[in-house]
């Protein structure tokens, strides 16, 4: 059975991002209840319940314009299966700034930063909100398959190249060594041959990636995965 059919109602209203306007508008039902509530209670011929009668109606026409918007925008996305399927495989937002993403992502962490990829070139821009987390007593552990390994060399390049990519594994070795004398239980770093085929990184308990995509097109050249987007796992999906 297709996994879209057997969501439920609730799950199709957050995968279609919809939650929020259920709840702004239980919210005005709960006013609108309290507001008829007061409107009878009150005395006949008073400014109360004139007040109320005023506030319950104004409610009532808010909820009737928020259901038919909620109903517009969920048969919109009815026959959207991708959606729904993103959602249900864990994606939850897709994004075209992985760096923004990150730092944002990074800024907030909690618990832990784990970090995958090759050259670190990303890495090594958010040297500086690493660097904090760190401070905040946030855990690293990075796993990365440095230049000087046969699966590096198969995939990239020259030499002038690997002597930018080494300086980025310096600057993150300067950040990680100069924070504690007990960085070693803070952060571990391994080294290894087996192929990345893209930066991952996993910050408390979301996965930050992008799809591994290189290409070439006779108007724009070389194509890589940072052209097209990133998108964003939550790890209780997986």
């Amino acid at each position: 059975m297709n996994e879209t059919k057997k969501m439920g109602f609730w799950q199709k209203v957050k995968a279609r991002r919809l939650a929020n306007t259920v709840y702004v508008m239980f919210v005005f039902t709960l006013l609108f209840l309290a507001s008829v509530f007061g409107f009878y209670i009150a005395q006949d011929g008073t400014v109360a319940k004139e007040i109320f009668l005023g506030l319950f109606t104004s409610l009532l026409a808010s909820i009737c314009i928020i259901a038919f918007e909620f109903y517009t925008k969920y048969k919109d996305f009815e026959n959207s299966e991708f959606i729904d399927n993103l959602y249900s495989f864990g994606i939850h937002n897709l994004y075209f700034n992985k760096q923004d993403v990150l730092a944002e992502r990074i800024d907030s962490a909690t618990q832990e930063i784990w970090i995958s990829g090759y050259r670190l070139i990303l890495t090594a821009e958010l040297l500086p909100n690493i660097a904090n987390a760190l401070d905040r007593g946030c855990k690293l552990r990075i796993l990365c398959c440095p230049p000087f390994t046969d699966s590096y060399r198969l995939i990239f390049g020259s030499e002038n190249e690997n002597k930018a990519i080494i300086n980025n594994y310096f600057k993150l070795l300067e950040i990680v060594t100069s924070r504690h004398a007990d960085f070693h239980e803070q952060c571990v770093i391994r080294f290894t041959e087996t192929p990345l085929f893209n930066d991952t990184y996993k910050v408390d308990d979301k996965i930050i990636t992008s799809p591994y995509m290189h290409n070439k097109d006779i108007i724009h050249g070389t194509i890589l995965a940072k052209d097209f987007f990133t998108y964003e796992l939550d790890e209780k999906y997986r």
